[in-house]
C-alpha cells in the first residue's frame, strides 16, 4: 500500500510524492538532510486516504523513523514437506504455528544426510549428530516420528527452512497459552495440567496410551475430563526414546521433546499416568522426539 506525503513551504508551492512505505526512511532520511536549511520554514504533511494524518514544521524535526507495520504472517493452514518428502500439518495454538506431527526427516534442511545409527555402540559413543526409528523400524515413524540426539538439533538444520526446533521459552509461551484458556484438564487457570488436552487422540479414545485410572492423565478415559482430549490439536503421541546408551524404550508411557539450546540440552515430557506438560535437563546422546515451530 502507498501513503502520499505533500510537503507545502511558506510560498505555497507544493511538492507531492506516492512512494511505497519501505522508502519512508530513505526518502525522509534525505529530505531532511538535504531540504531542511533550505527551507526553515516548510511544513512537513503526512496524508493518507485524502486527509492529513500528520503535520509538523519543519524547524521543529530534528528526526523522523518510520517503522512500517510488520507483515502479519501466514495462515497456520496446510502442509510442510520435508527434503525427505515426509508432509506435515500445522495447528496454530495462541500465536504460534506448530506441526501437528512429530518430526521424521532423514535429512538436514541443507540436504544433507543425517547419519542413521542402527548400532547400539555406535549410538552410544557418537557426538555428531544421528537420528534413527523406534527399533530401528522406519514403519513406526508413523505417528511416532524418528528420535534425533541433541547433536542433530543444535546443528540448527533439522527441521524444514522456515520453521526450528523450539526453545524452552518458546514451549513456556505454549504452556501458559493452555494454561490462561482454559486447557487445563479441571479447567482452572492456574497450575500446570494441561497434557491430557494435547494428548492424542480423541475423548474417548486414548490410542497407545498406557491404561491407568488416574484423573486428568493421558491413559485415563473415565474422568470427566476426558472431553478436554487433544483440544489443542497438538496430537501427541506417547512415542517413547532411545537412551544414551543405545537402548529404546517408554513406548506407550512417554512422549519427549528435544528444546533448542545451544549449551544445554533440555526436554519436554508427557507420561501417560500425570497430567502435567514437564521439563527438565537431560543427555545429550539421548534420542528424543522434535516437534517444529514455524519461525515468525
Amino acid at each position: 500500500m502507498n501513503t502520499e506525503i505533500r510537503i507545502q513551504n511558506t510560498e505555497d508551492r507544493k511538492i507531492a510524492y506516492l512512494i511505497p512505505r519501505t522508502a519512508y526512511l530513505l526518502f525522509l532520511t534525505f529530505f531532511l538532510l538535504n531540504f531542511t536549511s533550505a527551507f526553515a520554514q516548510d511544513t512537513l504533511y503526512v496524508w493518507r486516504g485524502g486527509d492529513v494524518i500528520y503535520q509538523r514544521a519543519m524547524d521543529q524535526i530534528d528526526t523522523i523513523i518510520f517503522i512500517p507495520p510488520s507483515t502479519p504472517p501466514p495462515p497456520c493452514t496446510g502442509t510442510v514437506t520435508d527434503l525427505s518428502g515426509f508432509i506435515y500439518n500445522m495447528v496454530q495454538i495462541g500465536t504460534q504455528c506448530w506441526m501437528r506431527e512429530n518430526l521424521k526427516t532423514r535429512r538436514y534442511n541443507d540436504n544433507v544426510v543425517i547419519d542413521n545409527l542402527a548400532d547400539n555402540v555406535q549410538w552410544s559413543l557418537n557426538t555428531t549428530g544421528a537420528m534413527c526409528y523406534n527399533n530401528n523400524d522406519p514403519n513406526t515413524a508413523n505417528p511416532n516420528g524418528a528420535y534425533y540426539n541433541w547433536y542433530a538439533v543444535a546443528t540448527g538444520k533439522l527441521c524444514p527452512t522456515g520453521w526450528h526446533v523450539p526453545t524452552m521459552e518458546e514451549w513456556d509461551v505454549l504452556e501458559r497459552h493452555l494454561v490462561a484458556n482454559g486447557y487445563n484438564w479441571d479447567g482452572a487457570t492456574s497450575g500446570n495440567k494441561i497434557a491430557k488436552a494435547m494428548a492424542a487422540v480423541a475423548p474417548g479414545n486414548r490410542g497407545p496410551w498406557g491404561e491407568v485410572e488416574i484423573e486428568g492423565t493421558p491413559g485415563c478415559i473415565t474422568d470427566f475430563g476426558e472431553i478436554i482430549r487433544n483440544s489443542t490439536g497438538f496430537t501427541v503421541y506417547p512415542s517413547g526414546s532411545r537412551e544414551a546408551n543405545g537402548i529404546f524404550g517408554n513406548l506407550t508411557h512417554y512422549a519427549y521433546f528435544w528444546s533448542y539450546n545451544a549449551e544445554m540440552p533440555w526436554l519436554r515430557y508427557m507420561l501417560y499416568m500425570t497430567p502435567e506438560f514437564g521439563g527438565y535437563n537431560t543427555l545429550k546422546g539421548n534420542g528424543l522426539s522434535v516437534r517444529c515451530l514455524r519461525d515468525n
